[in-house]
């Protein structure tokens, strides 16, 4: 028994695509409840060897929803049993999405800088892009894989997400114009279709 919740070795749920974060008031409440024994009511209390702080910029801001989601699901620190017996554990999936969104709600997520002039091409812009916001999931797995160029234009077992000069025909603006895990802000979508008008160049 980890910290948490052995769900991430769940296939149904490994990828976590296409369901939002849940509800980050119900998050707060769980949190209260079964987190802040350590981590303390705000999350700012320094928890382990490494006085690691979850409510800080050095983790929200560096941590997409991913990542949050797999500390969240399995526990990033170890084994701890004790959570399971005295602490209200483990979390159901849903119980994890909410505590997600309570934790993502303490902070933004950093924005990735863009190069400025010119337009953007996968290796100077899109590839880091995604690879930032979406590699957690869709890096070099099963499925989808965004941080390789080729890769990404072979697009999925579904078939192709980027249609080379239609945005409005790519799978991947229609996914980011809804609620995804790994969701781009106006400014990072903006580039992601301007790229896509202007042929999805690799370099």
């Amino acid at each position: 028994m980890t910290c948490h919740q052995l769900i991430f070795a769940d296939e149904e749920h490994a990828l976590f695509t296409g369901q939002p974060v849940g509800d980050a008031q119900a998050g707060a409440a769980l949190f209260a409840q079964t987190c802040a024994t350590c981590h303390g009511e705000d999350g700012a209390t320094p928890v382990g060897d490494e006085g690691a702080v979850i409510n800080a910029e050095a983790y929200w801001s560096t941590h997409d929803d991913a990542v949050i989601l797999q500390d969240v699901g399995t526990g990033s620190h170890g084994q701890m049993a004790a959570f399971a017996q005295d602490l209200n554990g483990p979390l159901s999936w849903e119980e994890i999405l909410d505590v997600t969104a309570h934790i993502r709600s303490w902070g933004p997520v950093a924005p990735v800088e863009m190069p400025a002039g010119g337009s953007p091409t996968f290796t100077a812009a899109i590839g880091p892009l995604l690879t930032e916001r979406c590699g957690g999931c869709h890096g070099d797995s099963a499925g989808l894989t965004v941080t390789d160029y080729d890769a990404l234009m072979a697009g999925s077992s579904v078939g192709p997400v980027v249609v080379s000069g239609e945005p409005d025909g790519s799978r991947i603006v229609e996914v980011q114009r809804g609620t995804h895990y790994a969701q781009l802000s106006t400014m990072e979508l903006d580039a992601l279709i301007e790229w896509i008008v202007d042929g999805a160049p690799r370099q």
